[in-house]
């Protein structure tokens, strides 16, 4: 009998260690067809041997796969291609209790931190705020009569001391910019297809591209590609998915300039990395290295044009911020996507009066800025955010 293609499952996971399979610990709703693709390279022996041929053999050269998969913009399922593509995560949670402050600076590395509050064991807390924000949970019942002692998973970040200390709970905010610190390389993935006949794992897979269309008439939507090592058969997954829901275009806030508009009709912002296979003389067929190079953003937006602000703002160059929100609930439910360039220059704006009312269409690219930047310093094009039930550590 035929295989179904509706019943098809696309997992993801972190990995540890980049090209080693994981098991997946999310699913990704997905549309039509996701496109897995084995690119096994076959050198071919054409060696003249007295015949009217030249096809004698073909001998397995290099090997990697790509991966293109697109759906609908979900509060959490849209952080994986978001982080993946650029790298740099800062997770922040809902303030519960108890909170305090450090009472002595901590470095990276640390396992303890100096509290001044009893924090239980199991706790999970955020320390610091911002880009410097770091969420673990408490390992071990606090020791001494305060300043408090608290067991800790190693830090990554190093803190101040007297910076806030808060027990912390769901939902969580990521801040996702570009990684300019270490090797500069975004965290690598796991992506599990089972197609109703097997199930097949893809290790090792860098994101290269997400983009993402918003239309006032219809969902948001967006388009991933990745590229990765050899794939590997696995077994049947047990999909779980969540209940968050896709989010439709018409509800998001648009500003440009840092002024409210709602003249935006439709719009697309596309990041984009460039990637390097590195295959090297090792005995195997896998690349030694995916690498990770320059990013890039552009996208397009379909205006009303009731006057010539933003036609003024492509013949003036005035490089406007632009920033989409979509943002709803409070407490526990609170949710939030937000894209934000702080600096879009404006490539080409053009009047169409192809309907009854009169449009501009515009063309930008944002620009490198420090005020995107996230934990690891530098310039970024743009800094998405994304509020959901997903704890820190999840994408990174």
């Amino acid at each position: 009998m035929p295989a179904s293609s509706l019943l098809s499952v696309v997992g993801i996971a972190k990995e540890t260690v980049a090209g080693t399979p994981v098991a997946p610990t999310f699913y990704i709703p997905v549309h039509s067809s996701p496109k897995p693709v084995d690119k096994q390279v076959y050198l071919e022996d054409k060696g003249w041997r007295g015949s009217f041929g030249e096809d004698y053999d073909f001998i397995p050269g290099p090997y990697h796969t790509e991966y293109d998969l697109d759906g609908d913009v979900f509060y959490d399922a849209i952080g994986w291609p978001l982080a993946g593509v650029l790298g740099d995560v800062t997770t922040t949670g809902t303030t519960t209790t108890p909170t305090g402050t450090l009472s002595a600076s901590s470095i990276i590395g640390a396992t303890t931190v100096s509290s001044s509050v009893s924090i239980p064991n199991g706790t999970v807390i955020q320390i610091d705020v911002g880009n410097l924000a770091e969420i673990v949970t408490t390992s071990g019942a606090p020791t001494g009569a305060g300043p408090f002692t608290i067991p800790v998973p190693a830090l990554t970040k190093a803190h101040a001391s007297g910076v806030a200390i808060t027990a912390i709970t769901s939902p969580y905010t990521h801040n996702i910019s570009l990684l300019n610190s270490g090797t500069g390389q975004p965290p690598s993935y796991t992506i599990t297809d089972y197609n109703d006949v097997s199930t097949r794992q893809y290790p090792g897979m860098l994101f290269t591209e997400c983009s993402m269309k918003f239309n006032a008439d219809g969902l948001l939507t967006y388009g991933a590609k990745a590229v990765g090592y050899p794939s590997v058969v696995s077994s049947k997954p047990t999909p779980s998915y969540s209940a968050e829901r896709p989010i439709s275009g018409l509800t998001g806030t648009v500003q440009i300039g840092g002024s409210p508009t709602t003249i935006m009709i439709s719009g697309e912002c596309t990041i984009k990395r460039s990637e390097a296979i590195i295959q090297s003389i090792d005995g195997t067929v896998a690349p030694r290295n995916i690498w990770g190079g320059m990013v890039s953003v552009d996208g397009k937006m379909t205006l009303v044009m009731e006057d010539e602000v933003q036609l003024l703002n492509y013949l003036n160059n005035s490089q406007p911020s632009l920033d989409l929100n979509y943002a709803f609930g409070s407490g526990a439910t609170a949710r939030q996507f937000r894209l934000h360039l702080s600096s879009a220059a404006y490539t080409a704006a053009t009047v169409e009066r192809g309907k009854d009312f009169v449009e501009l269409s515009v063309t930008y690219k944002s620009r490198f800025n420090s005020s995107d930047a996230g934990y690891s310093g530098g310039y970024s094009p743009i800094k998405a955010t994304v509020q959901n039930l997903l704890p820190s550590g999840t994408y990174k």
